[in-house]
């Protein structure tokens, strides 16, 4: 699916993008293309992928060459934890590596500020681990800490939220966009 200011639109590929038979030169969420209209035929073909700023990958199970791609051109990953029994240090890291290893530049956010007792001492441990990222205190469900997030959203900017199930990421979402899209 592509959107242009024709509004969205399927699409197909054009044959060079298959002849490599790597996943990772098909196009992805995220990526901008130079689409072909083809009126007469009812279609829309993608010619190019324009080049990528950022992409979040990971390697396709038994294949040493090939990787699959998740999404692309990303600015700001939020990385979600939640201030419950499940926060975690370490899983923080990985996602540190993961969005660091992306291009893209990762906020941390650690939500849920209503059922934590010491939000700001778990913000200095995260602190000592994420040295210059930015960190963000949020309670989603009241809202706190909520505007801060769009600082790095509008116009051309393209943010990812990553963090395990259960953290708050739909519910982020929807207290950022005023409703609730996501269940």
């Amino acid at each position: 699916t592509v959107k242009s200011v024709k509004g969205t639109q399927t699409a197909s590929v054009s044959g060079r993008h298959h002849k490599s038979g790597l996943k990772a030169d098909l196009p992805c969420v995220g990526d901008w293309v130079a689409v072909e209209d083809r009126p007469d035929e009812n279609q829309t073909i993608i010619q190019e992928i324009l080049p990528r700023k950022s992409k979040f990958s990971r390697k396709v199970a038994g294949d040493l060459a090939d990787e699959q791609l998740v999404a692309t051109n990303i600015d700001t990953v939020f990385l979600v934890s939640g201030l419950d029994k499940e926060f975690n240090e370490r899983r923080i890291e990985r996602y540190l590596s993961v969005a660091w290893d992306s291009g893209a530049t990762p906020v941390v956010i650690l939500n849920k500020l209503d059922i934590c007792d010491s939000p700001e001492e778990i913000k200095k441990q995260v602190e000592l681990i994420a040295p210059g990222v930015e960190i963000i205190l949020t309670d989603a469900k009241s809202g706190i800490g909520v505007e801060e997030l769009h600082k790095f959203c509008g116009f051309g900017k393209t943010v990812a939220f990553l963090g395990s199930s259960g953290v708050g990421k739909s519910t982020l979402v929807n207290a950022m966009i005023g409703e609730e899209k996501m269940k």
